[in-house]
């Protein structure tokens, strides 16, 4: 086939779905053809019946990896254009982009309907209008002066576990309009609930509290996002729960390593609440809390130009120590459950990449399975890495196929970070014509990206 029959929208659209059946039908309908080809005919070609063709094209992506090779050649696919890699003699064994992409399929079909590449960018939505009553909620801590009921505690600590959901799926839009009503009423609950509801509440406002920085940080709101993360660790204190102080130092972290003047303030604050909290930590959330400050004091430090890598050893030690067994404790909803070895995983890709080492992100990247991580927004950020190591590399066609995977995963987080629009900003200049007036210009327009 010419090359413009690959490069036509009809065939683009199938390809990038990882769906071979998607692919094989937009083969036989291409407007190209006189006229379709019938799936009897192509369902021969392949060596199959018609019935199973049939169920190819209409079902779940098939996955057997020597079935995708037989038919990706069958029907001479290029190469350059699938996400997975033909055999070929005498292969290098550098990782390929072939063999880490095709690690994102399930992940990318674990993302929900809504997140999957939406026709409008999220630059202004439900989150960013809430922004404004959130910052209120917390300063005036329930102290609302209106005779409004408040919701019964074990209502509101559903709530916050529902808001742990939407936070861990990315899911900003849905997330915002809930935040400023729960804090409220926690806090009213806290000061003058009945007196048994008093710890929920506290233990409820510290999770959702801490749950509400990381979401404010994402979308770039970093003033409130201080603001939340001390309204976490205040609530914590006040009923010296470990997990949920060190949960809320680990977001008050995060929101100092945005700029570099706070960076030693960031290291301080993730390495002495680990000091503090983790001789300590037995149960699940106590341990979860407490390897994500070794993580977060992991990044910090090779922000600043250290070595990162003891703190990467303890982190790996607390998560095989929660492999293993742990005590749980139902007297809490704080924790971090995206804690655990593939997350520990992850965060070596991102330390490797702020030491500058490209090569060790992509083979880490090839040793980690996508579809191990535990929520939406850690497998995007997988592939944010590997988009990163590959653009050090110079090879912006892998590059841009690891962001566009990124964002069909958590289009909302990836469009609103940093490191996404800085990348595609130099891409911009860097890569070559096809990519800038194709797909890399077209992301570019959704993250708000300028060329560098």
């Amino acid at each position: 086939m010419p090359a413009e029959f690959w490069a036509s929208d009809h065939m683009r659209d199938a390809l990038a779905s990882w769906h071979m059946g998607r692919v094989i039908f937009a083969f036989r309908t291409h407007p190209m053809h006189k006229s379709p080809i019938t799936q009897l005919d192509v369902a021969n070609w392949l060596d199959m019946s018609q019935a199973t063709l049939s169920r190819i094209e209409s079902r779940e992506a098939p996955e057997k990896m020597s079935k995708l090779v037989q038919w990706a050649t069958a029907l001479h696919i290029p190469e350059e254009l699938l996400w997975f890699r033909l055999p070929r003699q005498n292969a290098a064994t550098e990782v390929d982009r072939r063999q880490l992409l095709v690690l994102a399929a399930a992940a990318v079909a674990s993302a929900t309907t809504e997140d999957i590449l939406p026709s409008s960018s999220p630059a202004t939505d439900d989150f960013d209008t809430s922004v404004p009553a959130i910052e209120t909620a917390f300063w005036a801590a329930g102290n609302i002066g209106n005779d409004q009921p408040v919701r019964e505690i074990g209502e509101l600590v559903a709530l916050a576990r529902r808001i742990t959901k939407f936070q861990m799926a990315c899911e900003y839009t849905k997330l915002g309009p809930l935040l400023a009503p729960a804090i409220t009423d926690l806090y009213r609950q806290a000061h003058s609930g009945k007196p048994r509801d008093r710890r929920a509440a506290w233990d409820a406002l510290a999770q959702v509290a801490s749950e509400t920085s990381v979401a404010l940080r994402a979308r770039g709101y970093f003033a409130v996002a201080w603001s939340a993360a001390q309204a976490a660790e205040s609530a914590a204190k006040r009923i010296d729960s470990r997990q949920g102080i060190a949960s809320g130092a680990y977001v008050r972290s995060q929101v100092l390593l945005a700029r570099p003047e706070s960076l030693k303030a960031a290291l301080d604050c993730a390495v002495h609440t680990a000091a503090q909290v983790g001789p300590d930590a037995t149960t699940a959330p106590e341990i979860q809390t407490v390897g994500m400050l070794h993580l977060q004091a992991s990044l910090v430090t090779a922000t600043m130009g250290g070595s990162p890598h003891d703190h990467l050893t303890q982190a790996a030690e607390y998560a095989a120590q929660l492999d293993r067994s742990t005590v749980d404790d139902p007297t809490t909803i704080v924790g971090n459950i995206s804690f655990g070895s593939a997350n520990v995983a992850l965060w070596n890709m991102t330390v490797a990449m702020e030491e500058d080492s490209p090569e060790r992100v992509l083979d880490l990247a090839h040793r980690l399975d996508p579809r191990s991580l535990p929520t939406v927004g850690r497998a995007a950020q997988y592939f944010v890495e590997v988009g990163r190591a590959a653009a050090a590399r110079d090879d912006h066609t892998m590059s841009l196929d690891a962001l566009l995977r990124a964002e069909r995963i958590a289009p909302q987080q990836v469009r609103n970070m940093d490191t996404v629009q800085e990348l595609v900003g130099h891409m911009m200049i860097k890569a070559g014509r096809d990519l800038v007036t194709g797909d890399l210009g077209k992301l570019a327009s959704r993250v708000g990206a300028v060329a560098l």
